[in-house]
């Protein structure tokens, strides 16, 4: 009687389950590995346990998992994605443009050159600067902000930068008339 309701399952879901696992997954051989995993289930579960109330939702929880695994197991080193290869690119033009950023800085007026500094490039905190430069953190908090917006319209003034849909820059062009004495 189970193998019967089986077969059944199998002629009324397994197209419908196919098209579903086969849009998770690029290779039509392993949908069919993981449709066939996933019928293999049913199976064991039914000798063991008896047949699941609701065959359908079972069939696609099954499925969705075994999907899950496909992707956690699977190790595709042949080719990287499109995301990876463009941080490769995007960490580029960050590296060219921390060049300037230092002759940059160092165009700032006296009072904001080290906080920013110390801020952007050794990373520290607004309570270590302020200890550093003998000021309070409100002082220190305000001398980092206005120098980051200089700086900002210094890079601004220099180069036409390019972004990605997140807000994180992809490349820069100088511009034809350079503000730019920095770099």
């Amino acid at each position: 009687m189970k193998m019967q309701e089986i077969e059944k399952s199998w002629e009324e879901y397994s197209k419908t389950l196919f098209n579903f696992i086969r849009s998770k997954v690029t290779s039509i051989e392993d949908a069919e590995d993981i449709l066939t995993h996933v019928f293999s289930k049913l199976i064991s579960t039914a000798n063991a346990n008896g047949l699941p109330n609701n065959i359908s939702s079972w069939l696609y929880y099954v499925a969705k998992n075994d999907i899950i695994d496909y992707y956690r197991t699977r190790k595709n080193f042949s080719e990287l994605p499109d995301y990876i290869s463009n941080e490769a690119e995007d960490e580029s033009v960050m590296r060219e443009l921390s060049q300037c950023l230092l002759p940059m800085i160092n165009a700032l007026p006296k009072s904001y050159q080290l906080p920013v500094m110390l801020s952007e490039i050794e990373e520290k905190k607004h309570k270590e600067i302020a200890v550093v430069l003998e000021l309070s953190v409100s002082a220190t908090k305000s001398r980092v902000l206005r120098g980051r917006k200089m700086l900002h319209k210094s890079l601004l003034n220099c180069c036409i930068f390019q972004y990605d849909n997140k807000g994180n820059i992809t490349g820069y062009e100088r511009k034809v008339v350079n503000l730019c004495n920095s770099c």
